[in-house]
């Protein structure tokens, strides 16, 4: 029997929680799970699901490490010293009207603003990786018939919207 997007999103936080990699830079964190109501629909193709919240957390988890921050002068004072830095990663899943929405949250470093319109195209990347993973997530909730948007400040953190309707 097909999984209900809140039951397979409680699995994967419950198995997909790679804190580890925070606690080894000496970073704390914390992982929360917000599931409003119990009436979703079937997930659909659970391999797509897992690469489009794997990306989420992966990016989150680098924003937060300080990958991009305090390395990059333009926003060093915006961020707090890298040693002060306390991962608070949230997934939320609500309804708004007749859609669906998995919101998913971090504390990282944020998106500067001139990166807003080209975060999710080919190869442009905040990390200095290859930049496919935003877009093949894009892809991914396309083909899932889900669409993607997202909220972010630099020196606040990111949160990312995946709609379906």
């Amino acid at each position: 029997m097909a999984k209900t997007l809140d039951e397979y999103l409680t699995c994967f936080v419950s198995k997909n929680t790679p804190q580890w990699l925070l606690k080894r830079k000496g970073i704390p964190s914390t992982l929360e799970l917000e599931i409003e109501c119990n009436e979703y629909s079937s997930v659909g193709n659970e391999g797509l699901w897992k690469v489009v919240l794997e990306e989420l957390q992966g990016n989150a988890y680098k924003a937060v490490w300080g990958v991009q921050f305090p390395y990059d002068s333009r926003y060093k004072e915006q961020w707090p010293k890298f040693k002060e830095i306390t991962g608070e990663f949230k997934f939320r899943l609500y309804h708004n009207g007749s859609d669906e929405v998995l919101a998913f949250s971090d504390n990282g470093c944020g998106i500067p603003k001139e990166n807003h319109e080209h975060i999710v195209r080919k190869g442009f990347s905040t990390f200095g990786t290859t930049g496919i993973g935003l877009t093949t997530m894009k892809e991914d909730l396309t083909e899932l018939g889900a669409t993607l948007s997202f909220e972010s400040e630099v020196g606040k953190g990111t949160t990312f919207y995946i709609i379906l309707p």
